[in-house]
């Protein structure tokens, strides 16, 4: 082997089975002068012979070809199989060509078949918890559980695409519960040179991605499993790949569970448009989301939409006190309540088909029920639509947050969390405006009352109700055209469980009066997002499926931004949570221009806009004795 690691290894090894061998004569022979007379008559003439002999045995079970960072209990049942067969013959080979049986020590040989096993499985598992990324001694060690050693004839036939640390997650989950998913694991592909015939969990790595043809024809692979995280180029090239060879690809979400350090089987799903957009997995402490939310009561207003559906089926694993869902469409919520109910039956939810804007009615949900958190999710969102109607986007957008907002301080609510949007960063249009002055409105009430305000401010997701995504797919099912507004328009993208993962963290390390923003990593562009999708249907762009350019809508603009003027962003204890620090001034006084505009838009919405979008660009202070409003005291001190 090339590899200089595993010349590392084995001698390493090497050097265990000697110190091994001669702690074991030490052992055994206490008395100085016996263990110097068996020292030169006994063990120097025969310790090459055993080191070489156990260099073979272990050799033999695959134990100098394995990938020690991933060391489990497999490969420590194998060390106890090479050193029991080492001990075996050691003394075979002894007793038949060195000594008669009366003239050496067989306890030696047991002493030093312990030592060994014991030595040799230390070193593996030194190596296994130096390379592991989890947090704590229990982290570190739960790394060590297994796959179980023997699996199944039966099941299904699959490989695993490389052999990482995601994939070694999977293909223990695969091995530990092979009862549950009827999948049989046969080997991994990887193409990395280094993995060129090692064994992960007694599993072999059966060569790189261009040998998948004849892997297939080998072991009859049904699926190709992907859980690492690939680029574009690469992703695409495995699922041409795997659809030329008629196999099934499935995919592992980019999001990990700390708290199991595994990948679920059951997580496993078809390629998505999103697996082609080479976004890093996301890491979040679950722990810590839990320890927030378990034995909560917790508000989700715009239950129905896609980021509000989706905070509801998170929370709703921390064991929250009771769950109280909002959305005025009764669809939404109805396909919203057979969901839920389906994973979580015991569960306390309570469902209202209720208009935010309905004041009166709120305050007799927020009596009832009381919340502690206050997700506030719902708001009108597609902007070409919205700039045709100003009045609805600033009654429900800014009216509804104010009236949620203002129960939440009212009802003693613990924290209340805004969801906004990148199109609140330098808006030119009616849903931006209106979430930019929600945004400042949040900081004001933070200031004023002793409830914890913040808000959570991202990009586009995929898959959402009315997203782009979605809308390409129905494209591409009826054999195109395409339809792109414009061939330089580019967007932030991110999925919606990876979204909503990131507010929930965003809830445990962030504090009152912050707004967060996370990363979205580079702008895509939707050009670009349309060909790859159709690509991954099987098609050619251009050729099978056209795309044509329809021109930019009301209120579109090229590309989004993530942080505006007078923004200061800072980095938090997360790496994919940034923190944004306002200006003072864009935000002070905002409590009495929007009574004024919510009174005004009802007779004049466009006029009202207007004022609003000036107001938005250069804010002003409405000033009492020279002085900023008394109500912009500082927060109350709990």
């Amino acid at each position: 082997m090339s590899n200089a690691n595993w010349y590392l290894v084995l001698a390493v090894d090497a050097a265990i089975f000697a110190l091994s061998y001669y702690l074991a004569y030490h052992l055994r022979f206490e008395n100085r002068l016996e263990f110097d007379s068996h020292f030169q008559t006994r063990f120097l003439p025969t310790v090459y012979w055993v080191v070489g002999m156990k260099i073979f045995i272990f050799s033999y079970f695959g134990l100098h070809r394995g990938m020690w960072r991933y060391t489990s209990l497999v490969d420590l049942i194998n060390i106890l199989k090479a050193s029991l067969a080492g001990f075996m013959f050691c003394m075979l080979f002894m007793f038949m060509y060195l000594f008669p049986i009366t003239e050496f020590s067989r306890s030696v040989l047991v002493i030093d078949m312990v030592i060994t096993a014991g030595l040799v499985s230390l070193f593996r598992v030194a190596i296994r918890l130096s390379f592991s990324s989890r947090r704590g001694i229990a982290g570190k060690l739960s790394s060590l559980l297994p796959g179980a050693p023997g699996q199944a004839d039966d099941g299904i036939p699959v490989a695993i695409y490389r052999a990482d640390e995601r994939g070694e997650m999977l293909l223990r989950s695969l091995l530990s519960d092979a009862k549950s998913h009827h999948l049989r694991p046969v080997g991994l592909v990887d193409d990395d040179p280094r993995h060129d015939g090692a064994y992960l969990h007694g599993l072999p790595v059966l060569g790189p991605t261009d040998s998948l043809p004849e892997i297939t024809k080998r072991f009859g692979i049904v699926e190709l499993l992907v859980a690492s995280r690939v680029d574009a180029v690469e992703f695409e090239t495995i699922s041409r790949l795997c659809r030329e060879l008629n196999i099934h690809m499935r995919v592992a979400p980019a999001f990990l569970d700390e708290r199991r350090n595994r990948i679920d089987v059951g997580a496993l799903r078809d390629a998505r448009i999103e697996d082609l957009l080479s976004r890093d997995p996301v890491n979040v402490d679950y722990s810590t989301v839990e320890t927030t939310f378990r034995g909560s009561k917790i508000l989700i207003t715009g239950a129905g939409g896609s980021i509000g559906a989706q905070l509801a089926m998170q929370i709703a694993e921390f064991s929250p006190a009771t769950l109280i869902l909002v959305d005025k469409s009764e669809n939404y919520m109805h396909q919203l309540e057979v969901d839920i109910c389906a994973r979580f039956p015991e569960l306390d939810i309570v469902y209202r088909i209720l208009n935010i804007t309905q004041g009166a009615r709120m305050e007799k949900l927020f009596k009832t029920y009381r919340p502690d958190f206050v997700f506030h999710a719902a708001a009108h969102k597609h902007v070409p639509l919205m700039e045709r109607d100003k009045e609805e986007v600033i009654l429900n957008n800014i009216g509804g947050m104010k009236t949620v907002a203002d129960l939440a301080a009212s009802h003693g609510v613990k924290r209340f969390i805004l969801i906004s949007t990148d199109k609140a960063v330098n808006p030119n249009n009616a849903m931006g405006v209106t979430k930019r002055i929600c945004e400042l409105y949040m900081l004001h009430k933070n200031r004023v009352s002793d409830t914890d305000f913040l808000a959570v401010r991202f990009g586009n997701v995929l898959g959402s109700n009315g997203s782009v995504a979605p809308i390409f797919m129905k494209q591409i099912e009826s054999r195109g055209p395409v339809t792109v507004t414009h061939p330089d328009m580019e967007r932030f993208f991110m999925t919606i469980p990876e979204a909503v993962l990131l507010i929930l963290q965003a809830v445990t390390i962030g504090a009152g009066g912050e707004l967060h923003i996370l990363s979205m990593g580079e702008q895509v562009k939707i050009r670009d997002l349309a060909e790859k999708m159709i690509r991954l249907a099987g098609f050619v762009p251009g050729k099978d499926i056209e795309i044509i350019y329809t021109g930019l809508r009301p209120g579109e603009k090229l590309s989004e931004e993530l942080a505006g003027r007078g923004e200061t962003v800072m980095d938090t204890s997360h790496a994919k949570i940034k923190k944004v620090k306002v200006e003072e001034m864009a935000w002070a006084g905002i409590d009495q221009e929007v009574e004024k505009w919510l009174r005004d838009c009802e007779l004049e919405p466009e006029r009202t806009y207007r004022l609003m979008a000036d107001w938005v660009k250069n804010p002003t202070a409405p000033m009492v004795g020279g002085k900023v409003t008394e109500l912009r005291r500082q927060k109350v001190e709990r």
